[in-house]
């Protein structure tokens, strides 16, 4: 079979894997188009990928195969947007009470083993202490529900809080390894590499897992004709040789993989720092989209008795109009990103003395992350219009440091006219929203048809 070339291709901000010379994308199993803004993931995943000696890419442009029988970038990033890119999707209560009372550190063995796995486990078992959990009261033989529960509740919460890749790590690790406290702790408490992989091989699952892998060798190198008497003396003589050879074997494809889970989430998180970038022509932070932060002033009466709410100098009688006034600070903030260079406009980060606060977007009342996007979506399509809207801008939820933000990009507007926003045009000067008027708005608009011609 001939391979086939993959190469990391951008396109209007984002990267894809274009498939040969075909003008085909890579997708997901599930169908989904691989794409990402983050360009030194699409690359090592390219990299990763094209190490291999033969890819087989299906007739749904999905690879098939080894890829997606390990822990790699690949099915990682599968993971992440066929599953974990969904804001709102969690895990449940019951889902997690069930994946621990299942996990090795919840079953100490009750044989010599014991000794090995109370040293090699640790780590984690102080971990689970800082927390405040008690790895006695875990164990399945004579533990407690409530200290099962309340790990449970300490888990639903890191998870359900973290970032998509590290959502899609959890779930991969332990799709494999069955131990999600050890892979809890690894991902969400500092659990080093070395630590993970070590109490990990001391589990039954590794050590079984490690012996069947030895019988099978055996099996395979086992001369033909042997009587039985033979054939175990030859068991007898080889297993111990085997079995070490193999167990290095073994730690090391358990290294690789959580290094891959490693690797996958410092990728994904490089695009932190380009959303805390400094603000500038490109870039601005609103705290909020339609909600005053910290929260809405308390009501009081102007000079003539009425009540109102006060913001700065600004007076308003109701929260709508608290609403409409702050929407309409984003979407001028929109207009001059589109009117001048383009670039982002990142909502739930409050900005002051260059000291960012990640304040979120759940705190502003929406029903879910989807009903935020298409009021959003609906604000813009008025103010601006359809055909601006749908390719020019699109919005997109992040997690940033596990706080939901929106993130607004703009491209550059080139059609004939201007971008305007209530009869107003804005643009950008350095990290500013200006309005320009009289002779410097005759001047660019100008300008923008000398560009155009």
């Amino acid at each position: 079979m001939d391979p086939i070339f993959l190469y990391p291709e951008e396109n209007k901000g984002k990267y894809y894997i274009s498939i040969g010379k075909s003008n085909d994308y890579l997708s997901t199993p599930g169908g989904n188009l691989i794409e990402s803004h983050n360009e030194a993931l699409i690359e090592n995943l390219v990299y990763e990928l094209q190490k291999n000696a033969e890819v087989i890419i299906n007739k749904d442009n999905a690879l098939e195969g080894f890829p997606l029988e390990t822990v790699s970038l690949y099915s990682l990033l599968c993971t992440q947007i066929d599953f974990w890119n969904d804001p709102n999707r969690n895990i449940s209560l019951e889902e997690a009470i069930n994946i621990i009372e299942n996990d090795p550190i919840a079953h100490l063995s009750a044989g010599p083993e014991q000794i090995d796995q109370m040293h090699q486990w640790r780590s984690a078992t102080i971990i689970l202490e800082e927390n405040g959990i008690s790895w006695g009261l875990l164990q399945y033989i004579g533990g407690d529900k409530r200290e099962v529960e309340k790990l449970a509740n300490i888990i639903i919460s890191d998870f359900n809080n973290s970032s998509s890749s590290e959502k899609a790590a959890f779930i991969q690790l332990n799709h494999i390894m069955q131990s999600p406290v050890f892979i809890w702790a690894y991902i969400y408490k500092n659990l080093s590499i070395d630590a993970f992989v070590t109490a990990t091989t001391q589990t039954a699952n590794f050590i079984v897992g490690l012996e069947t892998h030895v019988d099978d060798k055996l099996d395979e190198i086992t001369p033909e004709g042997l009587n039985e008497d033979e054939r175990t003396d030859f068991y007898h003589d080889n297993w111990q040789k085997i079995y070490k050879k193999e167990k290095i074997n073994f730690y090391n494809e358990f290294e690789q993989l959580v290094q891959s889970t490693r690797k996958f989430i410092n990728l994904s998180q490089e695009n932190v720092s380009e959303f805390l970038c400094d603000e500038s022509i490109s870039h601005e932070f609103k705290a909020s989209l339609r909600t005053p932060y910290p929260d809405y002033p308390k009501l009081q009466k102007n000079k003539t008795g009425k009540e109102i709410y006060k913001i700065g100098n600004q007076e308003f009688g109701s929260t709508k109009q608290i609403h409409i006034f702050f929407q309409d600070i984003a979407l001028k903030a929109i207009a001059s990103l589109l009117n001048t260079k383009g670039g982002k406009l990142v909502i739930g980060i409050h900005e002051k003395n260059n000291k960012k606060n990640v304040v979120g977007i759940d705190r502003e009342g929406f029903e879910s992350h989807d009903h935020y996007e298409r009021h959003l979506v609906g604000l813009m399509t008025n103010a601006f219009d359809t055909v601006i809207v749908s390719e020019f801008i699109s919005t997109k939820i992040h997690l940033i440091k596990g706080i939901h933000v929106c993130v607004v990009s703009c491209e550059k507007y080139n059609g004939n006219e201007c971008v305007w926003f209530k009869d107003k045009l804005y643009v950008r000067t350095g990290p500013r929203v200006d309005e320009l008027k009289g002779k410097e708005q005759a001047d660019f608009i100008l300008q923008r048809q000398d560009n155009k011609g």
